[in-house]
């Protein structure tokens, strides 16, 4: 978080923020901007990468009150740089961050290079965080886009958890949802989890769900390294699901025993599907 936060308030210009699939960007992206909420930061935020480069710099110019007077590239730049130095003459820092830049269409790509050529003798005016997979860095060794690569000033890495780190992810996450004092996980369930999921929080996340369901459906108290089993082999098509062949009064009745009835799940998803199945569970 730290890291992230001096290279954007730094004025590096460009930066990448690399790690694989359900590692856990997008979250640290999402926490860092929720945190750097002060006036002087701008932060415009793309979620996907497949997007013109025309309309980035129209979204751009409208997160900074400009109406663009034309839609050509070099008039929507002219527009950009002129509200990026007003910002600038207010000691206001803008940054541009583009998150599954691996999925970004190569001449799209291309055309980031021309962002970073707004500059002042003493700084860059736009700070451009592309976020996404390590295989992007395959796609910047292309010819094409040298370029940009060469204005590439740093490369963040965001690794998966160690195990340490994934126990202590999964009863922060917890600690959310239950104020309960025992365990919701026997120590076997959790040492499998953290094997299986290999520090990803997404993973994480998945399975944790998906073992909890399975812990209500079969009154597992606390979920056992069976049921967390049971539920991998579910996850990988290996088994059915236990959720439609138990009653209500039944899942209800394990979700009141083990504390979590009033917002169990790990994820707002998976609040919504067994929302959806029994029209009882809440956040």
């Amino acid at each position: 978080m730290a890291t992230i936060r001096y290279v954007i308030e730094a004025r590096l210009g460009l930066v990448a923020i690399l790690g694989e699939t359900g590692v856990g960007k997008t979250m640290l992206i999402r926490t860092c901007m929720a945190r750097m909420t002060y006036p002087q930061v701008k932060m415009i935020y793309f979620p996907h990468a497949q997007i013109s480069f025309a309309d980035i710099l129209t979204q751009a110019c409208h997160a900074l009150d400009v109406e663009p007077r034309q839609t050509t590239i070099a008039a929507l730049i002219r527009d950009l740089q002129g509200a990026l130095i007003d910002a600038y003459r207010k000691e206001r820092l803008v940054a541009l961050i583009i998150d599954d830049v691996h999925h970004m269409p190569l001449e799209t790509m291309q055309s980031l290079r021309l962002l970073l050529n707004l500059e002042t003798p003493k700084a860059k005016l736009l700070q451009l965080v592309l976020c996404g997979h390590p295989a992007v860095e395959k796609i910047w060794n292309l010819a094409d886009l040298e370029p940009l690569k060469q204005c590439l000033m740093m490369r963040v890495a965001i690794e998966p958890l160690t195990p340490a780190e994934s126990r202590a992810y999964i009863q922060q996450r917890l600690s959310h949802v239950t104020r309960r004092l025992t365990p919701v996980f026997t120590d076997r369930a959790l040492k499998r989890i953290v094997r299986h999921t290999a520090g990803i929080p997404r993973t994480i996340n998945t399975v944790c769900n998906n073992a909890l369901i399975e812990g209500f459906a079969y009154q597992h108290n606390p979920v056992s390294d069976a049921i967390v089993k049971r539920a991998m082999a579910h996850l990988a098509g290996l088994a059915p699901s236990p959720w439609l062949t138990h009653s209500l009064i039944f899942v209800l009745g394990f979700l009141a025993g083990i504390g979590l009835l009033a917002g169990l799940m790990f994820t707002p998803a998976v609040q919504g599907v067994a929302l959806s199945l029994l029209q009882t569970l809440v956040r």
